[in-house]
């Protein structure tokens, strides 16, 4: 099934059902570099931090493995997304859906 927007989910929502989910992101470069560099400069910060304290290797462990985490979320980091209004409304894009996706469309 390809939800559309709004209506089709209003629709699906009126009766009782609940839509299966597609969800789009877009992942910007820029935005997520600057998220990565700032996840390493805290985590070189805490790691100084920690390493001036003796018997601290169960928190610097602690501290890579949350910064492994940190990482893949920033990698991911969603950007705001836009949409504009389709040339040829719904007819062009029921056209498009069909192209890209044979036989799918509920």
């Amino acid at each position: 099934m390809v939800l559309d927007g709004h209506d089709r989910l209003a629709a699906a929502l009126a009766e009782g059902r609940e839509p299966p989910w597609l969800e789009l992101n877009r992942v910007d470069p820029a935005e997520a570099a600057v998220v990565t560099r700032l996840v390493v400069d805290r985590y070189l910060e805490l790691e100084e931090i920690i390493r001036r304290h003796p018997g601290t290797a169960a928190a610097l462990t602690i501290l890579r493995q949350r910064f492994g985490t940190d990482l893949r979320e920033a990698e991911h980091a969603e950007a705001r997304t836009r949409a504009w209004p389709l040339a040829g409304g719904t007819a062009a894009w029921t056209r498009a859906a069909e192209e890209w996706a044979p036989g799918r469309l509920a």
